[in-house]
Parts: structure tokens; sequence; C-alpha cells
């Protein structure tokens, strides 16, 4: 249960439940640069929302050379455990 209780509170947060969407509408992995420009924030805002939605393992952050791409992780139903 605790990891669900982590979950909803990262979700509790209106911009992360924004990138969760945006990620889900997309439906392919982002730069950083393309999510701050398309949420309408500064890069150093997102960057510690993005911080926190990959600690929950919501979703993944990927670096290729000096850009890192985020998409939604993959879930086996672990979320109940």
């Amino acid at each position: 249960m605790g990891k669900l209780t982590t979950i909803f509170k990262a979700l509790s947060e209106p911009l992360r439940l924004r990138i969760i969407r945006l990620l889900l509408e997309r439906g392919r992995e982002i730069y950083g640069e393309e999510l701050a420009k398309a949420l309408e924030v500064p890069p150093y805002q997102l960057s510690r929302h993005l911080k926190v939605l990959q600690a929950t393992g919501l979703i993944n952050g990927r670096r290729q050379g000096r850009w890192v791409y985020y998409s939604l992780a993959e879930t086996d139903g672990e979320l109940m455990q």
C-alpha cells in the first residue's frame, strides 16, 4: 500500500498530471526541452517534477547525448504490491 500512496502523492501536483497526460497523448518518448515548451514551463521547474515521477516509477528517462528522453513506464500490475 505504501507505493500506491507515494504514487497518489506524486500525482496530486497538477503539473505532474499534465506531464503524464502529455506523454499519454503523444504515445512516444519526448525530450525534456520539448516537454517544457509544450507545457509552457521553464526547464528548471519541469526538471524537479520529472525527478519525482521517475522516483515513483511512473516515467522513465533515457539519456542520449546531452538530451534526456522521457516516456511512460511499463507496468505489470506491480502497483498494488
